[in-house]
């Protein structure tokens, strides 16, 4: 049977331990949240890029069919 010091000593070793891995726990979920916010950051630039070339299309579209209008009045 333990004595109390021993208890004692094993509770705060155990206390000590149990700490640490909260710490690191904390460290990791720092971590896995700065990875969604970088994700996060990327996925809205990546929306704001596909409006962007959409929106570029759209002008690029609108340009072929002035170009093919006019080149069907040249021709008719």
């Amino acid at each position: 049977m333990l004595s109390t010091r021993q208890t004692k000593a094993q509770i705060l070793e155990d206390a000590t331990t149990l700490n640490d891995t909260i710490d690191i726990q904390k460290a990791e979920i720092v971590n896995l949240k700065d990875k969604l916010a970088d994700k996060d950051k990327l996925t809205s630039q990546l929306y704001y890029d596909i409006e962007l070339l959409r929106a570029r299309g759209f002008k690029l579209g609108e340009t072929i069919q002035h170009l093919t209008r006019a080149i069907d009045k040249l021709s008719g």
